[in-house]
């Protein structure tokens, strides 16, 4: 069961099952996202639009 974070820039969470990203604590010196339920998001690509996209390691 992988995590999912709706981060929308403006809107914010509106879908169901998702956490918003006011849930989620960003740790700068190591570039990873810790989410609600204690697991470590780590960075893996940015798409065409500039959105930073961060996975748990047993999700890719």
């Amino acid at each position: 069961m992988g995590i999912q974070a709706a981060m929308d820039k403006r809107r914010g969470c509106q879908q169901k099952g998702k956490y918003g990203k006011y849930k989620f604590t960003y740790i700068p010196e190591w570039d990873v996202y810790i989410c609600p339920e204690h697991k470590y998001l780590e960075y893996v690509t940015t798409d065409r639009n500039g959105y930073k996209e961060y996975k748990c390691k047993g999700d890719r």
